[in-house]
């Protein structure tokens, strides 16, 4: 998939891509400064949201390391559904899903709570 990035933007999309290869999760945004040679979250901040809005990355909102590259989700079928909280049910990509699993551990709640949550307060 091609995006119309700029030269900022790739060397983040590319630190991204390849960081997750290498650890199986995506960068922090501290890791992307340090990368990119930064001088704030802020700078990071309007890469990534940059990024999210041209398609070449999604994110859950308010999660951290959950910048996750278009780029690497699956072309297999979705899998991982989740019961929304008005019943209907929401396929979720199976590389998405091991994030939320992984965060929804480390905040010890179920992994639905955390997508029913996270899709509420998109919606709010």
């Amino acid at each position: 998939m091609t995006y119309a990035l700029t030269r900022r933007q790739k060397d983040c999309l590319e630190f991204i891509e390849e960081y997750f290869d290498q650890e199986g999760v995506p960068p922090s945004f501290d890791e992307i400064l340090v990368a990119l040679g930064l001088r704030s979250k802020s700078g990071v901040h309007r890469i990534v949201a940059a990024l999210e809005e041209r398609g070449a990355i999604v994110r859950m909102p308010k999660l951290a390391r959950s910048t996750l590259p278009v780029s690497r989700i699956g072309n297999s079928a979705l899998v991982g559904e989740v019961q929304f909280h008005t019943g209907h049910r929401i396929p979720i990509e199976p590389s998405l899903m091991t994030l939320v699993r992984a965060r929804a551990k480390q905040m010890n709640i179920p992994a639905r709570e955390l997508v029913n949550t996270a899709i509420r307060e998109a919606l709010a």
